[in-house]
């Protein structure tokens, strides 16, 4: 979807932060859209042991590579 491959540009880019809504006014979405359209990122950047914080309704739009989980 050109949405999702927009917020994987926009997350590995922008590195600061921003909320939902403004994020959803940015691409011209709703905020159910891009609610949405953030899970399956961040799905795709967990496939790559990347991880998107989020706090509240804000995205710190800094991808960060995840500690290896110990077994």
């Amino acid at each position: 979807d050109e949405r999702i491959l927009y917020l994987l540009d926009f997350f590995t880019e922008f590195n600061d932060v921003i909320t939902i809504d403004q994020l959803a006014e940015q691409i011209s979405v709703g905020r159910t859209t891009i609610v949405n359209d953030i899970k399956s990122t961040r799905e795709i950047l967990n496939e790559y042991n990347l991880n998107l914080l989020k706090k509240d309704c804000t995205l710190l739009c800094s991808v960060t590579e995840r500690a290896p989980s110990v077994t």
